[in-house]
């Protein structure tokens, strides 16, 4: 193996025992079986994502130990009210509804609670992977319908984009 051959096979693997762990803890938090596919691993550049007008919902998290690395967690917006609406017990009818509505109140905290799991999930994944205690301690949730209107919400840098198909 090339080092750039096992860093992107050691980041699949790592991906891949994330979403199983994602998926077994939105199973039983939804009481549902959900899974998550196979990863797919990018690099994006921040001001590209920030300047998309694809909706998602943001999460700015921070180091446990007070660490100086501040992870940002996105989910589409879509995906991201359809997680809240099963937390929340909705049916299919009434999640196709939330997502044409404004975000309320009560589904901006299960937004809050799909990227908190999210958030502890990575944090757990990350502390087996690297033998730390340390992890992530979920910060604001926003949903930015319109990311490219938002402003400077994403701080310019690279960014490991890592897809899940659900």
């Amino acid at each position: 193996d090339t080092p750039d051959t096992a860093r992107r096979r050691d980041a699949l693997e790592f991906a891949a025992a994330f979403a199983n762990s994602l998926g077994e803890d939105l199973s039983a938090l939804i009481g549902s079986q959900a899974r998550l596919d196979t990863p797919e691993i990018s690099i994006i550049d921040g001001a590209t994502l920030a300047a998309s007008s694809a909706p998602v919902t943001h999460a700015r998290c921070r180091m446990r130990d007070g660490g100086e690395a501040v992870p940002h967690l996105l989910l589409p917006l879509d995906a991201a009210v359809t997680f809240a609406g099963l937390l929340m017990g909705h049916t299919k009818d009434r999640i196709e509804e939330l997502k044409r509505e404004a975000i309320a109140p009560e589904t901006l905290d299960a937004l809050s609670e799909v990227m908190n799991l999210t958030a502890a999930v990575l944090s757990r994944s990350i502390g087996e992977e690297a033998g730390l205690n340390s992890g992530l301690q979920q910060g604001d949730t926003q949903p930015r319908p319109n990311p490219a209107a938002d402003g400077e919400w994403l701080p310019a840098g690279s960014y490991r984009n890592i897809s899940y198909a659900l």
